[in-house]
């Protein structure tokens, strides 16, 4: 997610046994799919390169069960705790779709990402300048915002909204065709604890509070300024909405009853 940027003095990525760079959909380097391992190990190299040459090749087949398993995955993160026991679902799921979890993509895929890096200098700018829109557009608005030292280096742009409404607000913007925008990961804890029952989890209070009360905005080279600017309001508008909703719900006047006539 940070490449092109900075950790103290070295590029993101450049210390460690391995590094791995993510080229996925809506990621800073987008070809939609795949990505690198970078090492300067020998023996780790060629062992990296045996396994990836027995992984099945990318296919029709694949694609069309990565399709489906990212409408019922999310779905079903966004829902299992609903008091449904939807996650004990999670099992069967990650049974059903095992063989999308390692494969190798033809050479085709990658035919994009030349131009890709060599674009990365405009992205990473292009970044910054949405952020700074975001930055500004939001600075009145009901949200907590984030400081960073470099806007450049986001993958998408958070804020946070009181949990109660978020799942609304996020409704409200995709309704409006804002589909990049999205929420983070919720709470793997009933994941895990539906596929490894006897694992002991420590408690992850931050990351459980950042999952119910994210929304990252796109940043994306789709999108433009002038969506920045009509995200940002569409922000604003739908939180505004909620507290109203909220207020009215919490604070609805009893019904007036009369006395009895003399």
């Amino acid at each position: 997610l940070a490449v092109g940027n900075q950790a103290g003095e070295l590029p993101c990525g450049a210390w460690g046994d391995a590094s791995i760079l993510s080229f996925g959909l809506g990621k800073t380097i987008d070809i939609e799919l795949g990505g690198a391992v970078l090492t300067d190990n020998a023996p780790l190299s060629k062992e990296i390169s045996r396994v990836l040459k027995s992984l099945p090749l990318w296919s029709t087949s694949l694609y069309k069960q990565t399709r489906v398993w990212n409408d019922l995955y999310w779905a079903l993160h966004r829902c299992e705790n609903d008091g449904l026991n939807l996650d004990r679902q999670y099992a069967a799921l990650f049974q059903q779709f095992h063989e999308i979890a390692a494969y190798q993509l033809p050479a085709s895929y990658w035919d994009d990402l030349p131009a890709a890096l060599a674009d990365l200098k405009n992205n990473l700018a292009h970044r910054r300048k949405l952020a700074e829109i975001y930055s500004e557009a939001l600075k009145a608005a009901p949200v907590q915002i984030q400081q960073f030292a470099d806007l450049s280096a986001l993958w998408k742009y958070p804020v946070f909204v009181a949990r109660q409404l978020r799942e609304d607000v996020l409704d409200t913007l995709w309704n409006h065709g804002h589909h990049e925008v999205t929420c983070w990961y919720p709470s793997l804890h009933p994941m895990v604890a539906s596929l490894l029952p006897n694992i002991n989890q420590p408690p992850t209070p931050y990351a459980d509070a950042w999952g119910a009360e994210v929304i990252n905005l796109p940043l994306s080279s789709n999108t433009t300024e002038i969506d920045a600017r009509a995200i940002a309001k569409m922000l604003d508008a739908a939180i505004e909405q909620g507290e109203r909703a909220a207020h009215r719900e919490y604070f609805s006047p009893l019904p007036l009853v009369l006395p009895p006539s003399a």
